[in-house]
């Protein structure tokens, strides 16, 4: 080992290097409050319980007062805090909900949700969810989740937006679940900024749906594993603040509090103001992309979340990643042919020349037409022969993944990002499944392990 701090060399080497942030956290390196601008030296910050500091858990106090400004803003019933991502407060609903009970849950829901299955012994009923031709998730089918639902489901969990900001029919999904009587969980981790300004898309908080997850450190400037969970069921706030007191970790970090507490300040300073300059420099670029062979960018059948740009490349992509690497553009994600960026009211215009020349050098490589392949995940092609939560704790061992077919998963097996399972705990082993983790980049999948350039999967004895 070089250092005896290899992360904090890491993490110093990164910063050196004059980038930019086109990926979360939200702040991308800056921080808009002007709360916050006082907290340079952080350490003096990273407190604890003191008196006159409030509780997390207390219905008194700083936290609780600021969470109270959160939810008028937000419109709910009550607003809860967490700084342990949105992870944790997915954990609290599903345990706190889905105990013994029947949830419908999307294949491509995130391995949080997954996880908070096992956690809860919920009883998960898949639906499907579709890929468009770029091999990137489509939003929520209210159809798919018409053909599942009915009255013996008590929980009905979506993801809204998508990674890359495609939105579902949230109105419809409403009357669905209050025509079957099941609670609803709305997964808006990438959709905490969508209550800023009506141009963007509508948030679920629009509706008054249920409950809301949102991860504003994602988009927002706030700390990394900044989350909200809004309550929009009265009777049951009690029951899920017991729960938030089970999952959550009894030193919460009063950094990543400060920066949810600053972001009410945020949310007045900017509101209808910040996203309308960032939507005349997107449309800047978008402009700009199409007068590009090379480039293109996706584009969304419905109201579209201008602070996700998806570029779309026809050249070779080692060299596109090369010639981002070398202008310093840190992206938040690469699937197929795509890059995602993520832009927030901090891009400047000095950030939007980056980000042109760096296309202009694209536009020089050779045009290609990248072939996309597109995974289909299907429930209706899933086999499984046991439960998700007896598949997890039951005796496993590790076999070669040529010869995992037949084989039953006692582990979760995805890509990340965005943490989508390809392989869930308890189903039967496919020869699509095998195939699937094999023209998988390694580097961006969990849940497998390599050795001499072979890959093992955990798999029931």
């Amino acid at each position: 080992m070089k250092t005896k701090t290899p992360l904090i060399e890491a993490i110093k080497e990164h910063i050196s290097v004059n980038a930019l942030w086109m990926h979360t956290p939200g702040h991308q390196g800056g921080l808009l409050n002007k709360s916050f601008y006082d907290l340079e030296e952080f350490a003096k910050y990273d407190l604890t319980e003191l008196p006159g500091l409030g509780n997390l858990f207390s219905n008194e106090g700083p936290i609780y007062e600021s969470e109270i400004i959160a939810s008028k803003n937000a419109g709910s019933k009550r607003t809860l805090y967490f700084t342990q991502g949105a992870t944790s407060a997915i954990y609290t609903i599903i345990t706190a909900l889905g105990y013994g009970k029947n949830v419908l849950v999307p294949l491509n829901a995130h391995i949080s949700v997954m996880n908070a299955l096992i956690l809860s012994g919920a009883k998960p009923i898949f639906y499907n969810y579709k890929l468009d031709h770029f091999g990137l998730c489509e939003e929520f089918n209210i159809n798919e989740i018409k053909n599942k639902i009915n009255s013996n489901i008590d929980l009905v969990i979506v993801q809204n937006p998508t990674y890359e900001g495609k939105s579902g029919d949230l109105k419809a999904l409403k009357r669905l679940c209050e025509d079957n009587g099941a609670y609803l969980l709305v997964d808006e981790a990438h959709g905490a900024h969508y209550t800023y300004d009506n141009m963007l898309p509508e948030s679920s908080l629009r509706y008054g749906l249920d409950f809301i997850v949102q991860s504003p450190h994602k988009t927002l400037p706030a700390m990394t594993g900044a989350a909200l969970l809004h309550i929009n069921r009265e009777e049951l706030v009690k029951k899920i603040e017991r729960h938030r007191r089970l999952i959550h970790s009894t030193s919460p970090s009063y950094l990543i509090l400060a920066s949810l507490d600053a972001l009410n300040e945020y949310y007045s300073d900017i509101k209808d103001k910040a996203y309308k300059k960032l939507l005349a420099k997107v449309k800047r670029l978008y402009d700009f992309i199409d007068s590009l062979k090379n480039t293109s960018y996706l584009k969304h059948e419905w109201v579209q979340d201008f602070t996700k740009l998806t570029l779309i490349f026809y050249a070779n992509l080692e060299k596109v990643s090369n010639i981002f690497i070398k202008y310093g553009i840190i992206i938040e994600k690469r699937s197929n042919n795509t890059f995602l960026l993520l832009l927030t009211p901090l891009l400047s215009d000095d950030d939007m020349r980056i980000i042109e020349n760096a296309l202009c050098e694209v536009e020089l490589l050779h045009y290609e037409q990248v072939e996309t392949e597109k995974v289909v995940v299907s429930s209706d092609n899933k086999e499984f022969s046991m439960s998700i939560k007896d598949a997890f704790y039951a005796d496993s061992q590790k076999v070669m993944l040529s010869d995992a077919i037949g084989t039953i998963s006692s582990n979760f097996v995805y890509v990340y990002p965005p943490g989508v399972p390809i392989l869930i705990p308890g189903e039967r082993i496919e020869k699509s499944i095998v195939s699937l983790i094999n023209n998988s980049s390694k580097s961006e999948i969990v849940g497998v392990e390599i050795q001499n350039n072979n890959t093992y999967l955990e798999v029931i004895k």
